[in-house]
């Protein structure tokens, strides 16, 4: 006989050492004046290596799945309040994902870890407890 617990968001505890004043997309789109609806596609623009950057409209084009794993980093980390959290995301990602891969390491089509990295100390900052 197995066990649930079953909780609704409003009953779960606040995160430690968080940003007590949102998400990480909620900083972004306020410190930016980013639209909420634009916030995945700005991140990636912001994040991407220059090669990534200029190929990015075509790859878009021809292969909408091509940056699938990028697209989920960014979406997991949107609603991320806690700095140390979004950072294990973007290690995650890039330990499997960049040395993985050639296409991600080797010719950078792919974002920056370090720029993702930089962009939420940035927007978050005073927040990452």
């Amino acid at each position: 006989m197995a066990c649930t617990i079953e909780m609704s968001l409003s009953e779960m505890p606040p995160l430690e050492s968080g940003s007590p004043n949102g998400t990480f997309k909620d900083h972004f789109c306020r410190e930016l004046s980013c639209p909420p609806e634009r916030f995945e596609r700005e991140v990636m623009r912001r994040c991407l290596f220059r090669r990534a950057r200029i190929l990015f409209p075509w790859i878009e084009l021809f292969s909408g799945d091509f940056f699938f794993h990028e697209r989920k980093l960014i979406e997991r980390i949107a609603n991320e309040r806690n700095f140390n959290d979004i950072r294990h995301d973007i290690d995650f990602y890039q330990h499997k994902f960049v040395s993985m891969s050639a296409r991600r390491g080797a010719f950078r089509i792919r974002i920056s870890g370090q720029r993702l990295i930089r962009i939420v100390r940035s927007v978050m900052r005073g927040d990452d407890g």
